[in-house]
This record gives C-alpha cells, structure tokens and sequence, in this order.
C-alpha cells in the first residue's frame, strides 16, 4: 500500500475501528432458523439500510431476527452505520461480511445494470452451512410486515421458496417466442412456473445434502444466461420451488404508464392486484426505487421506511442528483418525439421496450422498428 492509499479515511477507519468482516458465519441466537441475508456494494448502503428498517420496524419482540449482509466493496463508514441500526433492539443481530475472497477466482456474465453483486447470495450454502434456513432479500426491496412469518413456512422437500416472476410471466403471454427460452434453456415443464429470486427461502440442509456448499457459485460463473443467476437457480431447482403468495414479493411497474402484469393469466393477475393492495415486500425493480425515477410507481411505502433510516438525506441528495439528470434526459426525448404524431410515439416507445426483453430474431425485428421510426423522427426534422 503506498502513502497515497494509506493517507485516505477509510484506510483510517479500518485501522480506528475494529471490524469483523472477513469473520465466519455462525447463528447469533439459539434459533437457526432466523437468518435473514441481504448483498449489498458500498453505493447499495443506503438501501439496504431501508430493507433493515422495515425488517426492524416490523418485527415481533418474541422472535429472533439474525441479520447478516454480504459485500465485495462496502466500506467500514456504511459498515458501520449498518450494524449499529439495531443496537437497541436485543433479538436483532445484524454483521456485514466482505466475501469478496470467495469470488476473487471467479467471472461471471452481467450486461444491462446487473453487477456482480446479484451473484453473491449463490454464496448461501456455503457461508450459512451452520443454519437450518436462509431468508435472501434483495436490496432494492421494502419490508412492510414481519418476514418471520415467511421464515416459519412449511417448505416440504423443496430447495427455495419464492413467488412467481410477474413480468417474466407476463412477457410468456405478450412476446413471441418468449417462453420457449424457459422451456428450451432452462427446462421449464411450465415456463409460467418461473420465480423471482430477490426474495427467497432457502432450505439450507437439503441445498448441503444434495450439493456440494460451493456448487452454484461455482456452476453459475460458467453460465451465460439472460436474467443470470435468477435464470440458473430457475433452472437447477426447478421442480423443487415452494410457490409463495406474491404479496412476499410484488414487483413494480418500471416502465410507467406500461404494466407488463396485464397480460398475467386471470388467476395470476387477480392475485398480483391483490397483493398490490396489501404488499408484505415491495420490489423495486430495474434501479426503480422512487429517489431514481420521475415516475414511481408504489412509492409511498419506500419513503415511509426511508424517512426513519440514518441514510435520509444522503438518499435525499441522490434523488436531487437523478432527478436533475432525468428531467434534462427526459426533455430532450419530449424534443425529439415531438416531431412525431402521438401513434407512431407510442409505437417507437413500444418497440424499444420489446427490443430490450427480446433475444434472438425478435430483438432483431424490434430494433429495426424502432430504428425506421428514429428515421422518420430524422425526416420529418
């Protein structure tokens, strides 16, 4: 390390504060069944900040809540900051662990805004192999009732709990084509029976008794799949997902005013209206959270929680900062799309909505779409 580095204030923390972040996993409390994980990088902190808020807030003074946050990055400010959140709560434990050791050999596909961090919870097995069962939420959630009652459910044989993915099913029923990737790369039987893992139940002791800790870590950073490591623990467990209420997990509309879950088959859709109305855990999907957009969809429940979280204003500061970017981002399409009749306006927004979840020959089609219309922009200007 030269002076340079050394000179620096996270260099100073790290030697101020002692830290525990490249310590082992063990249960805080008698109950293994209470481990809740999250993964976060350093510039996620705030964030999972609020998904620890909700946990705290919602919880039962007569349950134990064993919180533990996996990172590569976080530094020991935010690191800080996070385990002191719930200092006055006795049955709440919360550590952060940099595992960024295990992964050090690895390399793993990402494209769009995917990092690498969506990898670690394939860590699971192997970090958690002294628990029972593992609660895995993602960061870019908000808890709005007590995951206790999730973390008690009967999984039977099954590997993980989770609730169905409401867009991906959604575009089985609205783009050409679509599921024949659940069927064909994944192995689907149902390509509807396709679930969405930011919130997940893992059965540790049946992952540990029919795998080695460190197979899918491993096993995924040899795939190339299109929603990455969601896709592959679809695909290696499949047959053997506990489906759960998508109250656990109801994802957001992103792409305002478009709602992917209209083309939901009934039953699907009448539950996903359901769940919107009274949601347990709100998924703020595709870096939709409400301080990233100009329009949020279900926003109240993220500014509830974020208005008690020691990262208030800073996560004030980066909606400020978006917020700027956004609106001159948003100008000057309104310029461009302008010179086009409302219709084809819609169209072009269409077709470039389809370009982005297609593959294939579809993705072809739907960009050469769009791009006659960006054409026709150019002709009429």
């Amino acid at each position: 390390m030269t002076e340079k580095e050394m000179n620096t204030l996270e260099c100073f923390e790290c030697e101020m504060y002692s830290s525990d972040v490249h310590k082992d996993v063990k249960p805080v409390f008698d109950d293994t069944s209470s481990a809740i994980c999250l993964v976060s990088s350093d510039e996620y902190a705030p964030f999972a900040s609020l998904v620890i808020q909700g946990i705290k807030d919602n919880a039962s003074a007569d349950k134990k809540y064993d919180i533990v946050v996996l990172t590569k990055d976080m530094e020991m400010r935010n690191i800080y900051v996070l385990e002191q959140m719930a200092s006055d709560h006795p049955n709440i434990s919360i550590r952060v662990r940099n595992v960024q050791s295990q992964i050090k050999n690895l390399k793993f596909y990402t494209w769009a805004h995917f990092t690498i961090d969506t990898y670690l919870r394939l860590l699971i097995p192997s970090i958690f192999k002294d628990y029972d069962r593992v609660l895995y939420l993602d960061s870019d959630i908000i808890v709005n009732h007590d995951v206790a009652d999730l973390l008690n459910i009967d999984m039977g044989n099954n590997y993980i709990a989770a609730a169905y993915d409401t867009h991906v099913v959604s575009y089985n029923h609205s783009v050409d084509d679509y599921s024949q990737y659940n069927i064909e790369t994944l192995g689907l039987t149902d390509p509807d029976k396709y679930f969405q893992m930011g919130v997940a139940l893992y059965n540790i002791g049946k992952i540990n008794k029919d795998y080695q800790p460190s197979y899918l870590i491993t096993e995924a950073s040899k795939a190339k799949l299109k929603w990455l490591d969601q896709d592959f623990l679809n695909k290696t467990f499949r047959g053997h997902i506990k489906p759960i209420s998508n109250k656990w997990n109801v994802m957001i509309c992103n792409r305002l005013p478009i709602l992917d879950e209209v083309y939901l088959p009934e039953k699907m859709r009448r539950e996903y209206a359901d769940a919107r109305r009274d949601p347990y855990i709100v998924h703020y999907v595709g870096r939709c959270a409400p301080c990233f957009t100009l329009k949020p969809d279900l926003w109240t429940f993220f500014w509830k929680y974020a208005r008690r979280s020691p990262y208030y204003e800073i996560i004030l500061q980066k909606m400020a900062l978006n917020a700027s970017h956004m609106y001159n981002l948003d100008i000057k399409e309104q310029e461009r799309l302008s010179y086009l009749p409302s219709w084809p306006r819609i169209r072009y927004a269409y077709y470039r909505l389809m370009q982005h979840i297609s593959t294939g020959k579809n993705y072809l089609k739907f960009k050469q779409k769009k791009n006659n219309i960006k054409n026709a922009l150019r002709a009429r200007r």
